[in-house]
């Protein structure tokens, strides 16, 4: 007994099952699939009926079987199939895109107060991940992989998609602006004897935006390895051995002047001087340096040379004739003007004097200019010991030509005499002729 209720849900189940198969067989006909149905479960519920405690009867009718006084189902005609219906898909919003006919920049904000973060190109396209509440401005994803947005300006731009459900960014608060650049320009300007001490000058000029607080400068001599350094909040603007108390701060566009002493001598020695500008007092704030080298004029004692040797002032002479000669400005000068010379490559190049390849020291400017003038003495002098020898050869050769003139006219009038006397002796003749024997001459 236990079984059969066991299998009776089962027996259910099994009977919708092959009834709804049944409805679906194809060349069936008959009640509806719904009849159908109804009519297995009335069936499956009687047979459960039927069955109680024990076996069902033995004339109960099978499961499957129909009622007793209801005929078997026949074949009918095959119904027309019904159409299946058409399942029409709920639309789903298109992903907002923008691409840009110009290339155009993306920031951090809209606007070009904003940091620039990147761009969309031509024929690239971007996803708007937000709107703007400045007009005229969306906020994208930018489509290099970063994952980082950023504000595109629509100028350029063509939106296709919905936005109707993005969000609206108001703009984040603009950078603060970078601090003003602080630069400046140096340059040697004078050396002055000042207080026991060879003194240099150097001339600065704030070509910046900020205004300079404070400065410091360290100078070192490269020969004697000497080196001195001093700093303040003031920079003269008159260079000196005494100056009046320099102005705090050292304005944009302003110059001025910046020492450094050294012991005596420093003739023919090399200086190499490094300043700092800051904008704050006591070197603080925003600073930049710049360094210098310069040479001295050298001394010309004979008792501080060695190792000498002659030149050949022609051989330099032709090497100064060829030497590249323009017109320039400095690049850190500040004031009008131009200079004239030669580069320190070529001078170097054509000369092979000098300890340094970028700059002229002055001895060797003088020592090519002094051989180049020496050849120009030599070559004078010999052009005018020829001119003297040519001249002499033209008032020999004018003196030949003078007795060779003379010699040609006194045959000429010797010619001319011999000729008249002979013009003479026939007209005479020709008179003896015509004359009376014993006539006298006529006187």
């Amino acid at each position: 007994m236990l079984e059969t209720k066991r299998t009776l849900p089962l027996l259910v189940i099994l009977a919708l099952i092959l009834s709804t198969l049944a409805c679906n067989l194809p060349g069936t006909g008959g009640a509806s699939a719904p009849d159908d149905v109804a009519r297995a479960v009335a069936e499956t519920l009687a047979v459960e009926d039927l069955t109680g405690d024990g076996p069902p009867p033995e004339d109960a009718p099978p499961p499957d079987a129909g009622p007793p006084d209801e005929a078997p189902v026949g074949p009918t005609d095959t119904p027309e199939p019904s159409a299946t219906p058409t399942i029409t898909p709920t639309p789903t919003p298109s992903v907002p895109m923008v691409s840009v006919s110009v290339n155009t920049n993306c920031r951090t904000g809209p606007g070009t107060a904003y940091d620039l973060v990147g761009g969309l190109l031509v024929g690239d396209t971007a996803q708007i991940v937000a709107l703007s509440s400045v007009n005229n401005y969306v906020v994208i994803e930018l489509p290099d992989g970063t994952g980082r947005d950023c504000w595109l300006w629509m100028q350029y731009g063509t939106q296709t998609g919905d936005t109707s459900g993005l969000p609206v960014l108001s703009p984040p608060p603009t950078p603060t602006p970078p601090p003003p650049a602080i630069a400046f320009s140096m340059a040697f300007y004078d050396m002055d004897p000042c207080a026991g001490k060879e003194v240099m000058f150097y001339r600065v000029v704030n070509t910046g935006e900020a205004i300079v607080r404070s400065y410091s400068i360290s100078a070192e001599n490269l020969d004697t390895s000497e080196t001195v350094s001093n700093q303040g909040s003031g920079i003269a603007r008159s260079a000196g051995c005494i100056v009046l108390a320099p102005p705090l701060t050292f304005e944009p566009g302003e110059t001025g002047y910046l020492t450094a002493g050294f012991t005596p001598p420093i003739a023919g020695q090399t200086i190499v001087a490094t300043i700092t500008l800051c904008t704050e007092a006591g070197l603080g704030g925003e600073c930049t340096s710049q360094s210098l080298t310069y040479a001295m004029g050298f001394p010309s004692d004979v008792n501080a040379k060695e190792n000498f040797a002659a030149v050949d002032t022609q051989h330099i002479l032709e090497r100064l004739l060829a030497l590249p000669i323009t017109s320039w400005r400095y690049i850190d000068q500040t004031r009008e003007g131009r200079h004239i010379g030669p580069m320190a490559q070529d001078f170097y190049d054509a000369f092979g004097v000098g300890e340094y390849e970028t700059s002229i020291q002055v001895v060797d400017a003088y020592g090519v200019a002094f051989a180049a003038i020496q050849a120009l003495a030599e070559q004078n002098a010999a052009q005018t010991a020829q001119l003297a020898e040519l001249e002499a050869q033209q008032a020999a050769l004018q003196a030949r030509l003078a007795e060779l003139e003379q010699q040609k006219t006194v045959p000429s009038a010797l010619l001319l005499t011999t000729l008249v006397l002979a013009g003479l002796t026939a007209g005479w003749l020709l008179a003896q002729r015509h004359r009376t024997p014993g006539e006298p001459l006529e006187r």
